[in-house]
């Protein structure tokens, strides 16, 4: 039998369960994370690491590399309808400056919106 030590991170909750007419108090447990060796993961849990693994590729494709980056300087005219809004932006990685509309950096660049609308409020004296 081997020796395993585990290092318990938190107890998240508790239940008894029935075996035949005797209940056992089982934990539910968060574990401490920890550095196993490849090997004995893709053994013991091969479809944890199929998970992983397409998680990764998702996160890889998602992530905007720094070239397509934008910063929203302001906006260039305001117009009723938003959609018809045209902003001036910055690529993070020329510095150089240019108009896109609402829908295309709504589309392509919602982190950059998002951060344009908070510098916005935060900036706001009423």
């Amino acid at each position: 039998m081997s020796e395993r030590s585990y290092a318990i991170d938190e107890i998240i909750d508790e239940k008894a369960i029935t075996k035949g007419n005797r209940a056992q108090k089982h934990y539910l447990v968060r574990w401490e994370p920890t550095w196993e060796p490849a090997k004995q993961i893709e053994a013991e849990a091969p479809i944890a690491v199929e998970r992983y693994e397409q998680g990764k590729e998702c996160k890889r494709e998602n992530k905007t590399s720094l070239k397509d980056r934008i910063e929203i300087e302001g906006l260039e005219n305001e117009s009723e309808d938003l959609r018809d809004a045209v902003f001036v932006v910055r690529r993070l990685s020329t510095d150089e400056c240019f108009r896109m509309k609402y829908n295309e950096i709504r589309k392509h660049h919602s982190d950059a919106l998002i951060d344009f609308y908070e510098k916005c409020i935060v900036n706001f004296d009423g």
